[in-house]
């Protein structure tokens, strides 16, 4: 079993005072899901047991997703995350991990909604070609997802694996885009106007059209410390508007091929920072620092 106080170092535990469920798929959508020998047998079911966070409620509630849990999601909203300061801890490592599978609809996806939530260790496949997302950040402030993993197939595409649009305080933590299909992925992160965003040790791998990292006017975003290799000719990495603002830094870009331009692969904006960040073009090259506009002394 995984550290319950903390994933990736990130604090993930159950709150003083709140509820504790159970999910697994061998359970039942009619029991309490209070007791671990008889959980509750879908995400969804789970948090409709919870209870929002207030200021008035003492602790929140947790959901620990079992090892081994196997769930489909078929459609839009396949579970939604919409009771406040409810945090989901998915337990188990590698193929232990609860797995979701999203298919039979291109809208088939997850979504959040709720204030102050969170969601960690969790393994999303895709099976249905074009999916739209996987995950629908919404309407939504003080988000934490941490240690997630996103695949599609050589066949299967994700177009868009993330999309947090213009919401505020999210923080992607160590999560993974294992994602091989070729022409119709146009981003792992997809935002509008996000502020306050915290992208930080998540590795990417993806015909990226648009952007691995696509946030237009994002505001006080910081994209540290990321992995990010894109296999689509465009070699674009991390995109942002003309008035995005924020910190760039410490990311380590693989592009395309050699043909490839490094400048383009961070959109440079008057507006934010770019700290040291590392290019290389192909295998078996020695890394570049991008560059963008150095500071006089």
């Amino acid at each position: 079993m995984m550290d319950f106080a903390h994933v990736h170092g990130v604090p993930l535990f159950p709150s003083p005072g709140g509820n504790v469920y159970f999910v697994h798929a061998s359970g039942s959508s009619t029991v309490s899901g209070r007791d671990i020998d008889r959980p509750l047998s879908t995400i969804d079911a789970a948090i409709n047991q919870c209870t929002a966070a207030s200021a008035t409620r003492i602790g929140t509630d947790f959901i620990y997703v079992l090892p081994g849990h196997t769930e489909t999601i078929a459609a839009a909203n396949g579970f939604d995350l919409d009771v406040a300061g409810v945090e989901i801890l998915g337990l188990g490592r590698g193929a232990l991990r609860p797995t979701l599978t999203l298919g039979s609809s291109t809208a088939a996806a997850t979504a959040v909604g709720a204030n102050g939530t969170a969601l960690a260790n969790i393994l999303y496949i895709a099976a249905i070609d074009s999916l739209a997302t996987c995950l629908d950040i919404d309407a939504t402030t003080g988000f934490l997802g941490v240690a997630l993993e996103f695949r599609d197939a050589s066949s299967i595409g994700i177009v868009d694996t993330i999309d947090l649009a213009d919401e505020v305080d999210i923080h992607l933590k160590d999560i993974r885009f294992e994602e091989l299909d070729t022409g119709i992925g146009q981003s792992c992160i997809l935002g509008t106007t996000p502020n306050r965003l915290v992208i930080d040790g998540c590795v990417a791998d993806k015909d990226a059209q648009t952007g691995l990292i696509e946030l237009g006017n994002a505001t006080q975003c910081r994209i540290i410390n990321n992995w990010l290799e894109t296999t689509a000719t465009e070699d674009l990495a991390i995109v942002g508007g003309s008035s995005i603002t924020g910190w760039v830094d410490n990311n380590k870009i693989r592009l395309a091929d050699d043909a490839a331009n490094i400048t383009e692969c961070i959109t440079v904006s008057a507006n934010w920072q770019l700290g040291r960040n590392w290019v290389v073009n192909a295998d078996g090259e020695r890394a570049l620092e991008h560059n963008g506009t150095q500071s006089t002394d």
